[in-house]
């Protein structure tokens, strides 16, 4: 019994210091008052009540205040989703694989994902940027050659900036273009490219009018069945990219159908004819019509085998030649012999041949 006793008084005292501890602060400071009646210890209770109060109120402020914050964090989060950097990289890119960049005056418009409350600046480098520099996409002006480097940084309200860059290089006019004739009804213009391009423009130039547009190839060359015997043409070839933009013209170059007899001449082998003379007069003359020029009247205007081949007969052409390339502005001729001195001079293979090539 004593056990038993002894063991149910320990519990009512164990539930009265629990009961004590988990009662709430203003049952503590009357039971307190009551025990210790004195005015100090009451006064002492009364300031620890408050302190408690306080330091309550504190942290319910506190929570409330990370409350407030995660949502706030979370709707900056869901709202910077949308502004992610791999967004904004993989579209400049992807243009910058599927458009080109044409030298000088060409125009191309790159441009990333718009996203709402978004802001963007664009920056470049061997370029001028001509519209939509604040803007989520942007036209620009390249440089003439090597590359231009475009740069976005796009901002959403509070979340951090993102930006890509990315260098193009520039695409110019094609090189080296040559044009020859292949038969007398046709001319093969063939070029080297300056940096790539999808497609390209030839045209060409005839005795009246401008350039016209004889065709667009994918290839590096062109065969033009559209000109007529006899004939001189000049040519140009264009860079054209996916959006029609144009590059610069490429040189010029000269083609007459003109097929020469025995081309080519070669040296000690080939005996020099009054035809190939012949030839090569109708060939100047055209290239003069071209040019705009009147034709040159020759020494001995018909040539045949009792004709002796003169120094005067290599001169005239030379003469000819050079004023309608100046006129056309083609690149000066340079020639075996520049002075054929008549009783001094030999005629040979090259000077023909080189006269064929300057219109050929």
């Amino acid at each position: 019994m004593r056990v038993g006793a002894l063991r149910r008084r320990r519990a009512r005292r164990a539930n009265f210091v629990s009961g004590f501890r988990l009662h709430d602060e203003r049952a503590c400071l009357r039971r307190r008052t009551r025990l210790e009646p004195d005015g100090v210890v009451a006064i002492e209770v009364a300031r620890d009540l408050r302190e408690r109060k306080r330091g309550r109120r504190a942290v319910e402020r506190s929570a409330s205040r990370r409350a407030h914050d995660h949502f706030v964090a979370g709707a900056i989060s869901r709202r910077c989703r949308e502004l992610r950097p791999d967004v904004a990289r993989s579209g400049v890119q992807n243009l910058a694989r599927s458009i080109l960049v044409l030298a000088g005056s060409s125009r191309w418009p790159p441009g990333i994902t718009s996203h709402a409350g978004s802001s963007y600046a664009w920056s470049i480098t061997n370029g001028t940027i001509t519209a939509g520099q604040t803007a989520n996409q942007v036209t620009f002006t390249a440089g003439v050659s090597g590359t231009v480097a475009l740069q976005v940084i796009e901002t959403n309200g509070g979340c951090a900036s993102s930006q890509a860059a990315v260098t193009i290089p520039i695409v110019g006019p094609p090189q080296n273009v040559i044009a020859t004739a292949s038969s007398s009804s046709a001319a093969l213009v063939s070029w080297l490219p300056n940096g790539g391009a999808p497609t390209y423009e030839v045209m060409r130039r005839g005795a009246t009018g401008g350039f016209v547009v004889v065709g667009m190839t994918a290839a590096l060359s062109f065969s033009d069945t559209t000109v007529s015997p006899n004939t001189s043409y000049l040519y140009a070839v264009r860079a054209v990219d996916s959006m029609n933009n144009r590059s610069a013209n490429s040189n010029l170059n000269l083609a007459t159908t003109v097929i020469f007899t025995d081309d080519p001449l070669v040296t000690q082998l080939t005996k020099v004819k009054a035809t190939h003379l012949s030839e090569i007069r109708i060939a100047a003359n055209s290239v003069r019509a071209l040019a705009g020029l009147t034709p040159l009247t020759f020494t001995n205007p018909v040539l045949d085998a009792t004709v002796i081949i003169k120094a005067i007969h290599v001169s005239e052409i030379r003469t000819a030649l050079d004023e309608a390339r100046a006129a056309l502005t083609l690149p000066a001729l340079t020639y075996t012999d520049a002075t054929v001195t008549t009783g001094a001079t030999t005629v040979k293979a090259a000077h023909l041949r080189e006269l064929r090539d300057g219109m050929k």
